[in-house]
């Protein structure tokens, strides 16, 4: 089932989604935007075969374009976008450039639980389903990646009550406006909204006025409490479920990695394993290892996943 759209409405929406990458990414910037595509069964919302394609950015801004309107021609297909810069073709935390947006994916929070904090609203929307947004706040200049990756935390931690979806990392991937999702398996037209701004043109903010208003984050001491660990790994395998034995086995796609490494923290802790015991283990594991081969970077997300889990 495709949406049928005449040619003079698609060449709007391609020059509304120009409009709203300018926006994400200045014209003076320099760096590369990672584009990605995945598909989706007809029947479920499983993940199937995870892409990913890298634009030098400005020059090869109109290519992304052109290959997002090829993509769209596919059934199951959806488009997304990493929506900071980075410095090669590699999508790593590490190797995100200065940049001038936060972002927040709302997921289940309505639009209009924002502000409570005294931050404003954001410039620019992205309808991503029904009752669904992406938002975004442009800022008057760059600021540094872990700068701007705190105050995407903020915004989400602030929000985790009214339905936030709690994803923050540099290296997340946001929906391309004007492309499909195809979650339900029925295609949804994903579209753009300008909330602040003029001539077409979103206001861009002083970084001042969302540093000052969101809430902090307590830094939490994993280790802090430590656990009476009695959890023994053979029985611990000897005592899952079928699934639970494929998920540890790994066979599994790459858009659903992050969601497998909570329920293999949650199925541990029951188990009687401490924090120390979970990192230890999920260091050695294949999917995390094929994930972040780097042991810095898998170590940081598996904490991360932990102390996501306690709060």
């Amino acid at each position: 089932m495709r949406i049928k759209i005449s040619d003079t409405v698609n060449i709007t929406f391609r020059v509304k989604r120009l409009e709203f990458l300018r926006s994400i990414f200045p014209s003076q910037s320099r760096g590369f935007i990672c584009l990605g595509s995945l598909f989706r069964h007809q029947t479920s919302s499983t993940y199937k075969g995870w892409q990913e394609t890298f634009f030098k950015y400005p020059d090869q801004l109109e290519d992304l374009n052109q290959t997002v309107e090829t993509w769209l021609r596919m059934e199951n297909l959806e488009i997304y976008f990493c929506p900071h810069l980075l410095y090669t073709h590699q999508r790593k935390k590490e190797l995100a450039m200065p940049g001038h947006v936060v972002w927040a994916d709302l997921d289940e929070c309505p639009i209009s639980k924002l502000e409570k904090f005294g931050e404003p609203m954001p410039n620019l929307s992205v309808k991503s389903s029904k009752d669904r947004f992406q938002v975004y706040w442009l800022v008057d200049h760059d600021i540094p990646p872990a700068a701007y990756e705190n105050l995407n935390q903020r915004i989400a931690h602030g929000y985790k009550e009214d339905g936030c979806d709690q994803c923050w990392a540099l290296t997340h991937m946001m929906r391309v406006p004007f492309t499909y999702n195809w979650k339900r398996g029925v295609p949804w037209f994903i579209t753009h909204t300008l909330m602040y701004g003029t001539d077409n043109k979103p206001f861009k903010f002083e970084v001042s006025s969302l540093e000052r208003y969101l809430p902090q984050i307590q830094a939490l001491d994993l280790l802090d409490n430590p656990e009476i660990e009695y959890g023994d790994m053979k029985g611990c395998l000897g005592d899952m479920t079928e699934r639970q034995s494929r998920l540890w086995s790994m066979v599994i796609a790459q858009g659903e990695r992050s969601e497998a490494v909570f329920r293999m923290i949650a199925f541990l802790k029951r188990h009687g394993f401490g924090d120390g015991r979970v990192i230890e283990e999920l260091m050695e594991h294949p999917v995390l290892k094929d994930k972040w081969p780097d042991e810095g970077r898998r170590r940081e997300d598996i904490e991360r996943c932990i102390l996501k889990l306690k709060t």
